[in-house]
């Protein structure tokens, strides 16, 4: 059964998760996750930043408002169809079940998962969707931001690190730091600030059957050569270029979900910065060679931005990742408690918009900048 599935792929995601990400939950709390290992690596929760105005009114746009404080409208293409209508009605009647029995996040799970699984196959199998939670390709996590070290004092003499010094207890004896202490110290450090690698709980993107023949075998160049990394699960599944994720908690606060949203989203942002970037080498791209480069956000508003669904319970939350100054971003747009009929409503219809851009114009400029890519 679906169920049993699900929680024998969640079991064996969980057994096979890198130690040190097992490490990390169990001796970092949520609260110094986000506020120390997060932000090391550049990625902000709930900062008092603003989405740069074009991208602004482009998000505004995909969910066709004008001003935030609108309702967000059903989607155009799925919003004609009977189903539409069906799916809300069905889906806060579920919501309202699995809140009066405090389901777990596999019951949760489920019942987005179906709600996604109808509306992406009326759209021409151009998008894929995974549920197994495998665990994403770690070369994509932002990296921990080295800082500008400080000149040293004039009256302060360099050290050289390997002459480190090690006192025993009773400061009778000063010896050199062996190379291993010296290893242990620098392994200790980059545990401090890890980030867990990420595996969604559910996972959005364009098929890559979608693609042309050409398109196909240069994702895969590409991706063998670890230049674009458009599928971005450790073992490739066929899912290339995800623009929405959802992680699920139940019984539990968001915060966590949040955190993990966070990295999933800026490791998106990487695989579209690494598509530009590649497109951009191409002299039909930018015949002049101009420098500086342009903005990802120059080149493609569309691919400047992903989303992610964060929910515990029938408590679910959009929000818009990007970059800005080189720091990852997640900003959040709406929340709903779905056991609210209206709530329902407009949770299915901003699902609906967002899977009807990334089939339209998300896909698009995909498929316009690998047109520029060159074959390997």
């Amino acid at each position: 059964t679906p169920r049993r599935t699900y929680t024998r792929e969640r079991r064996s995601s969980r057994q096979s998760t890198h130690t040190s990400d097992t490490q990390t939950s169990k001796t970092t709390t949520v609260q110094t996750y986000r506020l120390v290992n997060l932000r090391a690596s550049g990625v902000y929760i709930d900062q008092s930043v603003a989405l740069p105005s074009g991208s602004d009114e482009y998000v505004r746009q995909i969910l066709g408002i004008a001003f935030w404080e609108d309702q967000v409208p059903a989607p155009n293409e799925l919003g004609m169809q009977l189903l539409f209508s069906e799916l809300v009605d069905e889906f806060a009647t579920e919501s309202q079940r699995l809140a009066s029995k405090c389901a777990l996040e596999a019951d949760w799970q489920i019942c987005l998962f179906n709600v996604v699984k109808k509306m992406t196959q009326r759209l021409g199998g151009v998008l894929e969707t995974n549920v197994s939670e495998k665990v994403w390709n770690s070369h994509l996590k932002p990296k921990r931001l080295v800082r500008q070290q400080e000149p040293p004092q004039a009256n302060t003499p360099n050290i050289d690190p390997s002459l480190a010094m090690e006192t025993d207890a009773d400061g009778s004896e000063v010896t050199p730091a062996s190379p291993h202490s010296l290893s242990t110290m620098s392994t200790e450090i980059a545990s401090m600030y890890h980030i867990t690698t990420p595996k969604p709980d559910m996972t959005v993107g364009l098929a890559h059957q979608a693609f042309t023949e050409r398109h196909q075998n240069l994702l895969y160049d590409y991706h063998a050569c670890k230049l674009i990394l458009s599928d971005p699960h450790a073992a490739q599944i066929g899912l290339r270029f995800p623009f929405m994720i959802v992680e699920l908690k139940a019984n539990v606060t968001l915060t966590a979900a949040q955190n993990q949203a966070a990295v999933g989203g800026a490791c998106i942002l990487k695989i579209q910065e690494d598509l530009a970037r590649q497109a951009a080498r191409s002299p039909k791209f930018r015949p002049e060679q101009v420098s500086p480069l342009p903005t990802l956000a120059e080149l493609s508003p569309a691919l400047a931005l992903c989303f992610s669904i964060v929910t515990e319970g029938p408590t679910h939350e959009l929000w818009v990742h990007f970059k800005l100054n080189d720091n990852f971003h997640m900003l959040n747009l709406k929340s709903w408690r779905t056991t609210i009929g209206g709530h329902a409503k407009e949770f299915i219809n901003c699902l609906g918009r967002i899977i009807e851009w990334g089939k339209g114009d998300f896909k698009e400029h995909v498929v316009e900048m690998l047109d520029q890519v060159p074959s390997i």
